[in-house]
């Protein structure tokens, strides 16, 4: 019996230490279970919030750009509106010319203003046009051969003067005064434009002189064959000169010369190499625009406040910003012109043309 009694209790210990066993490895189980999920958990939490900080940074970088984007179209707009307001829009009382023309928001015709005269043996040819006042404009008639005295609220020339060759070229001088190029005599006339049109002197140009401007009480002229620059004095001294690396067959109206407050320069138009040079007074080249493609330019005119305009084949006129070297078209299917003049006070575009026998200055 006692034997009994002892193998029964060392049973009943065995199996209460099953028993404890069993309960520890469930309890390691569950722990080790909950430490599993709990770091899924955080794992998870935390690569949430790592793409939700990667979206949040993505939004602002698109924030950012589209802020910037938004900048800069603004700050553009409003270079080209300041342009255009100081150059084109504000040229409102354009004139049209041709059955081809193309309106467009920056350009608004005016009357014609004949440049027929009874002295007329061909029909005219106004290859270039300067403003010396508000109301009047001189012009030369290449074909003609005459120099006409225009007043712009007339219908038609108020004085002619005719001279012995082709006149190239004009440029207003101060008095009413105005300097006209003859480059088959070699020569420059100074002409007085109070009240009519007299011969007041002539001065030796020394070669073909085409084209001609005045800035700073000197004359300065481009030539032919060869192309070259010349600063003259009224009296026809030559103050400096510098012969340019460009086409030998420059046209007339190439050259235009723009002063903004102390600083002048001197345009000269390349097409043979598709450019615009940009001198200053000492004539040294300072910047060289390179033409777009199909921009030709058949005259050229400073306006001021860094802009130049262009009147190219096809009627198509168009802007160089010269301080940022952006080019705008402002219009096409203008007609053929010639020369173009322009008045700040009135904020009027001059053109002279040829074309379906309007001989007109629009």
């Amino acid at each position: 019996m006692i034997y009994q009694f002892l193998l029964n209790n060392y049973n009943n210990n065995n199996n209460n230490n099953n028993n404890n066993n069993n309960n520890v490895v469930v309890v390691v189980v569950v722990v080790v279970v909950v430490v599993v999920v709990v770091v899924v958990v955080v794992v998870v939490v935390v690569i949430i919030i790592i793409i939700i900080i990667i979206i949040i940074i993505i939004i602002i970088i698109i924030i950012i750009i589209i802020i910037i984007i938004i900048v800069i179209n603004y700050i553009n707009i409003k270079k080209t509106t300041d342009c255009l307001n100081t150059t084109v829009i504000s040229l409102m009382q354009w004139v049209c010319v041709s059955v081809f023309f193309k309106r467009t928001p920056h350009l608004q015709p005016l009357p014609d203003i004949t440049a027929r005269t009874t002295m007329n043996r061909e029909d005219p040819w106004c290859n270039s046009m300067a403003l010396l006042s508000r109301d009047l404009l001189v012009v030369v008639d290449w074909y003609n051969h005459t120099v006409k005295l225009i007043d712009v609220g007339q219908p038609m020339a108020l004085h002619t003067l005719r001279v012995n060759t082709m006149p190239t070229s004009v440029c207003s001088l101060p008095e009413t005064r105005a300097a006209v190029t003859l480059p088959h005599e070699k020569s420059i006339l100074i002409i007085d434009c109070h009240n009519t049109l007299s011969v007041l002197n002539t001065i030796p140009a020394h070669g073909m002189c085409w084209d001609i401007s005045y800035c700073n009480t000197h004359l300065i002229v481009l030539y032919n064959n060869p192309c070259k620059v010349k600063i003259l004095h009224l009296g026809g001294g030559v103050v400096r000169h510098n012969e340019l690396q460009i086409s030998t067959n420059i046209l007339i109206n190439h050259l235009s010369v723009m002063t903004d407050g102390n600083v002048t320069s001197i345009f000269v138009s390349d097409n043979d190499k598709s450019r615009i040079l940009r001198l200053d007074e000492d004539l040294r080249e300072q910047q060289v625009y390179p033409l777009p493609d199909g921009v030709e330019p058949e005259c050229v005119l400073a306006v001021g406040e860094g802009q130049l305009l262009m009147w190219c084949p096809g009627g198509r006129l168009w802007q160089l910003d010269t301080t940022m070297g952006r080019f705008t078209l402002l219009g096409e299917g203008l007609g053929i012109t010639g020369s173009m003049a322009f008045c700040h006070e009135r904020q009027v575009l001059y053109c002279g043309f040829w074309l379906e026998n309007r001989y007109a200055i629009s």
